[in-house]
């Protein structure tokens, strides 16, 4: 018993500390009451492919819903393509959504977006960072989440989920907070 006291304390305290460690809030990006800095994008897609675009003056303080892309998983992209294929079908409400791709590789990154245009079938616009895989510095973001997803309202963030593992689960959750600002039933 008193070589096993050792061992279980060892484990105890590794478990207390894993607990507190996953309750941590994560934080990643400008958060709830803070403004949007202006955002440079490179556009991927249509008229607006190779153009530097910003997209926080393109919403112009219309409710906004603004997708960080960090990395790729499946479970994140199906995500993404709920979330945004949502506000694209609120843009009668005046709800306007994009895509922001970190990636330190921008023409990897657009060679990628371009050949999975099809499989990817995304509905809003969608840009390459030029400030690289950290995004903008105004900005904050993390690097160790998976998606970093805004809503906002005149500039100003509404609700901030950063996403270490991102799951379609959270998907109402999340286009709840566009359907609020734009006084519509939230989806289920």
């Amino acid at each position: 018993m008193r070589r096993m006291t050792p061992l279980l304390v060892c484990c105890l305290l590794t478990l207390s500390t894993s607990m507190a460690a996953a309750e941590d809030p994560v934080f990643s990006g400008p958060q709830v009451g803070e403004t949007l800095a202006p955002l440079k994008v490179i556009g991927v897609y249509d008229q607006s492919a190779g153009k530097e675009i910003d997209p926080v003056s393109v919403a112009d303080g219309k409710p906004t819903l603004m997708v960080f892309v960090h990395k790729l998983t499946r479970p994140g992209f199906a995500l993404t393509r709920a979330i945004t294929n949502y506000a694209e079908s609120q843009s009668k409400h005046g709800a306007i959504a994009g895509i922001v791709w970190l990636d330190d590789d921008r023409a990897k990154a657009e060679e990628y977006l371009v050949r999975a245009r099809k499989s990817l079938n995304l509905k809003v616009p969608v840009g390459i960072s030029v400030d690289g895989g950290e995004g903008p510095g105004a900005y904050g973001l993390n690097r160790n989440v998976e998606l970093t997803i805004l809503v906002a309202k005149d500039n100003k963030v509404t609700a901030n989920f950063a996403l270490i593992q991102p799951s379609v689960t959270e998907a109402a959750r999340i286009a709840g907070e566009l359907a609020k600002l734009i006084e519509q039933p939230p989806p289920d």
